[in-house]
């Protein structure tokens, strides 16, 4: 780091003085305060003032008055040159944002040691934003590639957003500051409504056990469309314990379900007729067995073997066939009390309850 020194006195020798003892750094000098005002302007990266107070024309004081009502020199760091028996100066000059004082006539020794120390402080200062910044960065791009919204909300019924990152619009359709402090909506009524008692339940759990949150569910976009999405997030909790805000991720799964529902699927059913298969047929028997309920029911079986001799005389195709348009019709006659399997190529099972086994068997042979 290049540090850039502006002295102002208007003493030649002691800015003569001055810049041989700071000759290794960056120095510029100024006769008086017009003239350190316009190399302000000219000069861009100035670190370091030492300014004298007692000045003609335009004073310090002047000076610290203009760099104060300044945004642009936030981050100047001003030494002011004061007279040992005016302390009252030295106050109203720090009051003015100066950070430190040197008295005249200049020990030049402590005077070096003192620009160093304010030196270093900048060279620190200037690290850290650095850091800070290439953070900022990193967080940029983590959150324009992030699937989904990051967000910081309050800890109530509709989840009041004070932060919400841009994936907000391709999540749910509804642009950031459409969300913050419900200024249109609240993130609560993007969830679906049959989550809503459930979340927010989840989260109160959470936070009393001091856990990360973790839960999915399903939201309503801005064009009525459902996602599946998974919230991951954690209370933010103030000295006294109690909940300040909560942070978190919300990520779109919605492939993810898809892909799920559909391995499901081809696990449960019968590729060829769509009807459930063998696996989940003893999964059901398996289920009431464990649950040991008080009905009773019986298992009906449809022996369509005699296919074989069609599909010898017609082909194969032409007994698949008949086997799918079969299916097609017994499944229009399942109900909740009536499902229907099919358990090997020419076999049928429905599950009836045994109250209904009389009505169930009429409409099969019906059918």
């Amino acid at each position: 780091m290049l540090v850039k020194i502006l002295v102002v006195d208007d003493s030649a020798a002691d800015r003569l003085i001055i810049r041989e003892m700071l000759s290794d750094y960056d120095v510029l000098t100024a006769c008086n305060g017009s003239e350190a005002m316009s190399i302000l302007e000219e000069h861009t990266g100035i670190d370091l003032i030492l300014l004298n107070l007692k000045m003609p024309d335009m004073d310090g004081f002047r000076i610290l008055e203009a760099l104060k009502d300044d945004k642009r020199f936030d981050r100047l760091r001003t030494i002011i040159l004061t007279d040992c028996n005016e302390p009252e100066n030295e106050i109203k000059g720090l009051e003015l944002g100066a950070v430190d004082y040197i008295r005249k006539p200049i020990n030049m020794y402590s005077l070096r040691a003192r620009i160093d120390v304010h030196v270093e402080l900048l060279r620190v200062e200037h690290e850290l934003k650095q850091r800070l910044d290439e953070s900022e960065r990193s967080k940029s791009v983590l959150l324009s590639h992030l699937p989904g919204l990051a967000y910081r909300c309050s800890f109530d019924r509709d989840w009041t957003m004070q932060f919400v990152s841009k994936g907000c619009l391709d999540l749910t359709g509804y642009p950031p500051e459409s969300l913050l402090y419900n200024r249109d909506l609240s993130f609560n009524d993007i969830i679906a409504p049959e989550y809503r008692e459930s979340l927010w339940n989840e989260w109160v759990r959470v936070l009393e056990e001091r856990k990360t949150f973790n839960y999915e569910y399903e939201i309503v976009t801005a064009d009525g469309e459902r996602k599946w999405v998974i919230e991951i997030g954690q209370g933010i909790f103030n000295d006294d314990g109690a909940v300040e805000a909560l942070e978190g991720i919300v990520l779109d799964i919605s492939d993810r379900k898809a892909i799920e529902k559909a391995l499901i699927y081809n696990n449960e059913h019968d590729r060829l007729t769509g009807l459930y298969n063998r696996d989940y047929l003893m999964s059901v028997l398996e289920k009431d067995a464990v649950l040991k309920r008080d009905s009773m029911k019986a298992l009906v079986c449809v022996n369509l073997s005699m296919i074989q001799l069609l599909a010898a005389n017609y082909g194969f195709r032409y007994a698949r066939d008949l086997i799918k348009t079969t299916a097609e019709i017994l499944g229009k006659l399942c109900t909740e009390d009536r499902l229907l399997f099919k358990i090997l190529e020419n076999t049928f099972v429905s599950i009836c309850e045994t109250t209904k086994i009389k009505a169930s068997l009429l409409i099969l042979a019906v059918s």
